[in-house]
């Protein structure tokens, strides 16, 4: 159950979960809507889709800045997460997250499939054919690094 999301989720008892939202703190994770009754998740905001009921969340988003982990679309209004560019999907509604791919390095913790796509190392070898080119699944194994604290390597095909 959330508090001051908008949804009545306590609807069969007293509601209570929606009330006294306009001096409800939303915290670091969430954004207030203008109306102050709703908090929505902050990657939610400037994301080309209304979340927050009065709209406001789909506001200003010409002089929004997307943070580190989000990047703005070439309409300048929407922002997507960054793992999502290059990946095959468009994300942005002028698809400018799948132009030039062939110059884009990919997120952290991606790998650069031969026909340019973006995948989270986790998902290569893994016979699921996720750069839709094969690029990912012609493993002859070769240790890369050793994620931290952890005794499990990253293998990449070759």
């Amino acid at each position: 159950m959330a508090v001051c999301n908008g949804k009545y989720d306590c609807r069969f008892f007293d509601f209570s979960d929606e009330e006294g939202c306009d001096e409800y703190d939303c915290g670091d994770e969430r954004w207030k809507c203008a109306d102050g009754t709703q908090c929505i998740q902050t990657e939610l905001q400037c994301d080309s889709y209304t979340d927050c009921a009065d709209g406001s969340d789909e506001e200003h988003c010409q002089d929004y800045d997307c943070g580190e982990e989000r990047w703005k679309c070439a309409d300048q209004i929407t922002c997507i997460q960054a793992h999502k560019i290059c990946d095959g999907f468009s994300e942005c509604l002028d698809h400018s997250d799948e132009v030039n791919c062939e110059d884009r390095p990919c997120a952290e913790g991606f790998w650069k499939c031969d026909n340019n796509y973006c995948v989270a190392i986790k998902l290569l070898c893994h016979g699921g054919n996720m750069c839709d080119d094969a690029s990912d699944d012609k493993c002859k194994y070769f240790l890369i690094c050793k994620p931290q604290h952890s005794n499990h390597g990253f293998f990449l095909p070759r």
